[in-house]
């Protein structure tokens, strides 16, 4: 059984209880999806649209907390936490941003936008 909280805007918690399936027919079969039981399939369907209708991506700002930037934060929280500190969200967010390989993947990104914008069509002199 699965169980979530979600905050309403009304300023409540809703609950909601998922019971999903035995997930294998047989407990001895791991790593293969085509032999896990349709009823747990359509439970786990069931919890991953109810999930993905009531919540938005994070957001600090205007970025789009994304797959990396989420496990760079949460490996910032995991050294505060691990040296005695309180982690919060903003020093977390300014930890993880001042690494500089990001400076380097920024800067890479950035040069690749720049240069999309030139019209390689015509040579350099046209221009």
């Amino acid at each position: 059984m699965v169980r979530f909280f979600f905050f309403s805007w009304q300023g409540t918690y809703s609950t909601k209880i998922f019971s999903l399936a035995i997930l294998l027919s047989s407990l001895f079969v791991y790593n293969q999806l085509d032999r896990l039981r349709s009823e747990f399939k359509s439970g786990l369907d069931a919890l991953v649209k109810y999930i993905f209708e009531r919540t938005r991506p994070k957001r600090l700002g205007a970025t789009v907390m994304t797959g990396p930037i989420l496990a760079g934060i949460t490996q910032s929280y995991l050294d505060a936490i691990n040296n005695g500190a309180v982690p919060t969200i903003s020093s977390s967010w300014q930890d993880y941003a001042s690494q500089p390989f990001l400076v380097m993947i920024s800067y890479d990104s950035a040069a690749e936008i720049y240069k999309s914008y030139f019209d390689r069509s015509k040579p350099a002199e046209e221009v």
